[in-house]
């Protein structure tokens, strides 16, 4: 790339640009300009995302260069001058895209990932089956290890190793194994429980609009919205946070919340709310099991998959009024709410094989009959069935 002949504002002077490909270097930034790439028409990877205002070019190279490198050519593509009024990338706004098009990046890579949990499917929403497809869609090999079935299993199209972590990295080799597991990290409930909160992945499925209407409907009370990002659907939270914002009395809208910090508000949450728009499937919430395992009242959609999962800690609505009607009941206590708080919580425990339930005497989950006992190097408990120890990977010897 030849830089245009005459000295920049900066005192700049021409040059000649020569850098060979870096796939890291370009992960972290856009230092390929889209004047200097050509490519054969009706590739997959060549198009480009209309959902950007900004990198599209950015977009476009890492997606080009995913899975192989670039032929590349010594010579002369463009003349380029960075100086002209008004540029696009100067406008402070499109940073945004930059963040969002970075975010994206581990989506490109093909890898193979061995996603580890007591229960199966790992799916305990749906929305992780739909990250576990757009895995797949960007060339990734998916397999999943674990040594129950979910009280909630439906089918699934990955490999599944019923043997354990062990079983799952000798035949997978996986690059990366995340270990989804709470029950070292779930504290136990604050003595004073003041919050209204909503945790959740960031898809469009989950009703905000009827979700905010119900937080402007109790500006009285503190009102926290969890949301994570989803891969594809990266503008949704902020989409939210702008809806929430133009309230008089805004919520806290929280994106991306380390899970120490979920955790954390969990303990000192009332009411849990769960919204999702009519007629869309609902799988297994995670956050609603982990409200339930807090102790606080759950309100969710008037369905059936919800009072099977919530059980007789069912709270159902169908409509902003259900949901209002619900948190004023809640928030105002009394010994039948605290009772049912505690019905909830012990419930999800035994329910939900949480590995907490092997903290007593009889180290043994009630649900499923997984023995439990101590990692001697760590300290958390693992089940009988391991050989490592799912939370510091020491060897656990049997007797």
């Amino acid at each position: 790339m030849l830089w245009l002949g005459k000295a920049a504002p900066s005192g700049a002077m021409p040059s000649l640009e020569w850098d060979p490909f870096d796939r890291a270097r370009l992960e972290q930034s856009n230092y390929i300009d889209q004047n200097v790439i050509a490519h054969r028409a009706g590739l997959p990877e060549a198009r480009v995302d209309l959902s950007l205002e900004g990198s599209l070019d950015w977009d476009l190279a890492l997606r080009l260069t995913a899975r192989h490198a670039p032929l590349e050519l010594p010579a002369v593509a463009c003349l380029y001058g960075s100086y002209a009024p008004n540029r696009a990338c100067d406008d402070p706004d499109r940073l945004k895209y930059n963040r969002i098009v970075r975010a994206r990046v581990h989506t490109m890579r093909p890898m193979r990932v061995l996603a580890h949990n007591a229960l199966f499917p790992l799916m305990s929403e749906t929305y992780i089956e739909e990250e576990m497809l757009a895995l797949e869609a960007q060339g990734a090999a998916v397999a999943f290890s674990s040594y129950e079935k979910s009280v909630s299993p439906y089918p699934v199209r990955q490999p599944v190793f019923s043997g354990g972590l062990d079983e799952g990295v000798a035949v997978h080799d996986p690059e990366l194994v995340p270990i989804f597991t709470t029950h070292a990290t779930m504290p136990e409930p604050a003595a004073e429980r003041t919050v209204v909160a909503s945790v959740s992945a960031g898809l469009p499925k989950k009703d905000w609009p009827l979700l905010l209407e119900t937080m402007e409907q109790i500006s009285d009370l503190d009102r926290v919205i969890v949301l994570a990002r989803s891969n594809g659907l990266e503008h949704v939270p902020e989409e939210v946070e702008q809806m929430a914002a133009a309230q008089q009395r805004p919520p806290a809208v929280r994106i991306n919340l380390p899970r120490a910090q979920v955790f954390e508000l969990l303990a000192r949450t009332s009411v849990l709310l769960y919204t999702v728009a009519p007629n869309l499937p609902l799988g297994m919430p995670m956050s609603v099991i982990e409200g339930l395992r807090a102790g606080a009242c759950v309100v969710t959609p008037d369905r059936a998959e919800m009072r099977a999962l919530c059980a007789e800690g069912v709270r159902p609505y169908r409509n902003a009024a259900d949901i209002v009607a619900h948190v004023r009941e809640i928030m105002a206590g009394g010994p039948a709410i605290e009772a049912e708080q505690s019905r909830n919580r012990a419930s999800a425990r035994a329910r939900f094989c949480d590995a907490e339930l092997g903290s007593g005497a009889d180290p043994i989950c009630s649900s499923c009959q997984i023995e439990f006992e101590d990692c001697p190097e760590c300290g958390k408990l693992a089940s009988n069935n391991d050989t490592y120890c799912p939370h510091c990977g020491a060897e656990l010897k049997k007797e």
